[in-house]
């Protein structure tokens, strides 16, 4: 169950990337500064989640 909720996790987690990849790719300039740090942001909070996850 556990190694279940764990691809789950990592799924999500890559699909998340894929579509910030992909939204700063159409955005215009201006907008596109915003949503870099705001994707930067939330790899990070992942990538952190993904580690306290992998531990349990």
């Amino acid at each position: 169950m556990t190694d279940t909720l764990r691809m789950i996790f990592f799924y999500v987690i890559g699909a998340w990337a894929c579509f910030a990849v992909y939204q700063d790719l159409k955005s215009p300039e201006r907008r596109r500064r915003m949503l870099k740090t705001l994707y930067w942001h939330s790899a990070l909070v992942a990538a952190f989640g993904a580690y306290v996850f992998s531990q349990l």
